[in-house]
């Protein structure tokens, strides 16, 4: 009955997993725990407040909000941007000979 419920509001008004249709199994699996973590904030938000429980869909964009502009994350100066193409690496990209055809996936 528990899990039924907390599928129902999972899944209710928009369900995640369905919003963000990936093929990756790594992605499909981090949607699922996101959206189940979701659930379980909404409830433990209403629970411990004793508030009437909010719109779903609300709570998941003040729940976005917060993690966004988080106050506990320390304060960064530099941000990188691009990659640092001034290091060395190994990697050389070659040109297929004119006269080969390239046979592989798209």
């Amino acid at each position: 009955h528990c899990v039924d419920d907390n599928n129902a509001k999972r899944h209710s008004p928009i369900s995640l997993e369905t919003t963000w249709a990936t093929k990756r199994w790594e992605c499909r699996v981090f949607s699922f725990l996101l959206a189940v973590t979701d659930v379980n904030c909404m409830l433990a938000y209403s629970f411990f407040n004793k508030e009437p429980k909010v719109p779903m869909l609300t709570f998941r964009k003040a729940l976005a909000r917060e993690l966004l502009h988080n106050p506990y994350l320390p304060k960064t100066t530099k941000i990188r941007r691009k990659r640092d193409r001034s290091k060395n690496s190994d990697h050389v990209l070659i040109n297929i000979p004119a006269h080969k055809k390239f046979k592989g996936s798209k």
